[in-house]
C-alpha cells in the first residue's frame, strides 16, 4: 500500500541522512565483507593443506609399495614384516632400505633400516 510505501522512503532517507547511521552501515559492510574474505582464504589454505598432505600420502605409500614388492621377489616377505613396512612414515627409512636392497644380502638388515 502507498502509505507503507511512502514511509519506507521516509526512513530511507532518514538513514541515508544520518551520518552516523550510515558509518554504522558500512562499518558493517566492511567488517562482512572481511569477514567473508578471510574465511574464504582460510577455506583455500585448508584445501591445499590437504592437497599437499595427500600428495604426500601418497609418495609414502608408493615407496611402501616399492619396498614391500622389491623384498617380496627378492627375500620373500612375511605378513608382520609388510605390515612393519607400511607403518613406516619416514621417508628417508624408506629410502635407505630401497637403496640398499641392491647392495644387502638379507632382508633382516634391510628391515633393521626401518627401526
Amino acid at each position: 500500500d502507498d502509505e507503507t510505501i511512502a514511509k519506507a522512503h521516509k526512513e530511507y532517507e532518514h538513514f541515508t541522512n544520518d551520518e552516523r547511521l550510515r558509518d554504522l552501515y558500512e562499518s558493517r559492510l566492511k567488517w562482512k565483507l572481511d569477514y567473508n574474505t578471510e574465511i574464504e582464504i582460510a577455506r583455500q589454505e585448508g584445501r591445499e593443506e590437504g592437497r599437499e598432505k595427500g600428495r604426500e600420502e601418497g609418495r609414502e605409500e608408493e615407496k611402501q609399495y616399492v619396498l614391500i614388492r622389491l623384498l617380496s621377489r627378492k627375500f620373500g616377505l612375511l605378513d608382520n614384516e609388510e605390515k612393519l613396512i607400511k607403518s613406516i612414515h619416514d621417508h628417508e627409512k624408506l629410502d635407505r632400505a630401497i637403496e640398499s636392497i641392491i647392495f644387502t644380502a638379507s632382508k633382516e638388515k634391510i628391515l633393521a633400516l626401518l627401526k
